[in-house]
């Protein structure tokens, strides 16, 4: 439905409230509530109906600074439309920690991704995106409910600070949704990581069975030969002839396995460095840069001893007993004169 809807004598405006719901454990989850108001302009009379009752909610909170009499809304200038832009403050202000709340996890998610890779983080991410969905929705809707209080074509919200409390409003919903835009982008890359974990062990599941296909090759062709019903087979008659091809199986497949190990098909990359997989230029630069840095600090440590050595002679020339410390970046001009 419409957030706001004219009907001649009053005007109704629909808005959400968001709140923390803890049924999924440790996964920050958000619930919505619609919270109906209706204005009657000739009596300046605003009612506010919510979906559910319950005590510590922002009702109850506004209802004490009413009481209380801190409120804006008892300023002398105000009127019963101020109420409906505190309220509407008050609705996107406290949303904002559930947002961070949300930011946070997908912090933990993705550390705990890095640490130990795993699918089961699937879940996890999806139900999050999905409350920054309901919450990218939720200032969306909001903002088009202050852009339509803003233009205010009936003319029923001419009161300046009404207009300001809308101004900020609307800024506030603009920054909700691209703080939950950049948090939905980053539970994508958390998704695309969980992706391509998968994918990576399934090609390494699949490289793990055809590599022990290729080793078993050998062994298969053996038991194909000598498994033929002929009756000519000299090797079947011999004394050894069971020992011998039991110990030709470890043979066949150790030289498999060095021929495939030979071909870059098996690899073992645990003690690669990260210069072996970079061009020769660029490790040759890196090592001349390397080599000018240190070639610099051996430069400034001579320096500082020559006008330390200075200091000292001129200080002794004076007559006075001066103790200069000498500290360089390069061991070998560390000392004391």
């Amino acid at each position: 439905r419409p957030p706001s809807r004219f009907f001649g004598t009053h005007m109704y405006v629909a808005m959400q409230l968001l709140d923390r719901n803890d049924s999924e454990g440790d996964i920050p989850m958000v619930s919505d509530q619609q919270v109906s108001a209706l204005f009657i302009p000739n009596r300046r009379i605003l009612l506010t109906v919510s979906e559910y009752a319950s005590p510590g909610t922002d009702f109850d909170r506004m209802r004490e600074t009413l009481v209380q009499g801190s409120s804006a809304c008892n300023h002398p200038n105000a009127d019963a439309t101020l109420l409906l832009a505190v309220l509407a403050d008050k609705f996107m202000e406290d949303s904002f920690p559930l947002a961070e709340e949300l930011g946070d996890y997908l912090e933990l998610l993705a550390h705990a991704l890095i640490m130990k890779p795993g699918l089961r983080y699937n879940i996890p991410a999806d139900k999050v995106r999905t409350e920054l969905w309901r919450m990218r929705r939720f200032a969306l809707r909001t903002r088009r409910l202050t852009e339509i209080l803003a233009e205010d074509p009936l003319q029923l919200f001419e009161n300046a600070r009404f207009q300001s409390f809308v101004a900020v409003v609307e800024r506030q919903s603009s920054s909700l949704a691209e703080l939950c835009g950049m948090h939905n982008e980053r539970c994508g890359d958390i998704m695309s990581r969980i992706e391509v974990h998968q994918t990576h062990k399934t090609n390494e599941t699949l490289f793990t069975l055809t590599i022990l296909t290729a080793l078993i090759i050998p062994v298969q062709f053996l038991t194909g030969v000598y498994g033929m019903n002929f009756e000519n087979m000299p090797e079947l008659r011999t004394t050894y002839g069971y020992y011998v091809f039991w110990a030709a199986v470890p043979t066949l497949c150790t030289f498999t396995y060095l021929m495939l190990r030979r071909k870059g098909l098996i690899e073992d990359d645990s003690d690669i460095r990260i210069t072996q997989l970079m061009p020769t230029e660029v490790v040759s630069a890196v090592s001349f840069i390397s080599k000018r840095a240190k070639r610099r600090m051996r430069q400034v440590g001579v320096g500082a001893a020559y006008v330390a050595g200075g200091m000292a002679k001129g200080a002794k020339k004076a007559g006075g007993a001066v103790h200069v410390t000498i500290k360089s970046a390069s061991p070998r001009f560390s000392g004391s004169g």
